[in-house]
């Protein structure tokens, strides 16, 4: 029979444990809002340009990096011009993503 100690002992690191895993799954269910948040913002295609080619590569942030993110949008202009807008989401997680979003949507309008 254990001691009141070995049990009160026992019972604390089952709840460090518990706790563990409940952040463990927050972190989890995070991940995968931010990564739907962020295909999400991605444009479905590039403008077609006549005479400049364009191309973009999504490459996400390491998965431990709470990194923000950079957001881009190439807009044709007229038949010879292009304007490029480039911007900085400041902060870190989906919140800040939510708001840069909008950001780079509200240049092409």
């Amino acid at each position: 029979m254990p001691s009141a100690t070995e049990r009160a002992t026992a019972e604390s690191l089952a709840d460090q444990c518990a706790q563990a895993l409940h952040r463990a799954r927050l972190l989890a269910a995070e991940r995968e809002v931010a990564t739907v948040l962020q295909r999400s913002l991605l444009p479905r295609e590039l403008p077609a340009l006549a005479r400049l080619p364009a191309a973009a590569r999504y490459t996400p942030s390491a998965e431990d990096s709470r990194a923000g993110g950079d957001w881009y949008d190439l807009l044709p202009l007229d038949r010879t011009r292009v304007a490029l807008v480039i911007g900085d989401v400041v902060g870190h997680g989906s919140c800040c993503r939510r708001r840069g979003g909008p950001a780079g949507r509200s240049s092409s309008t």
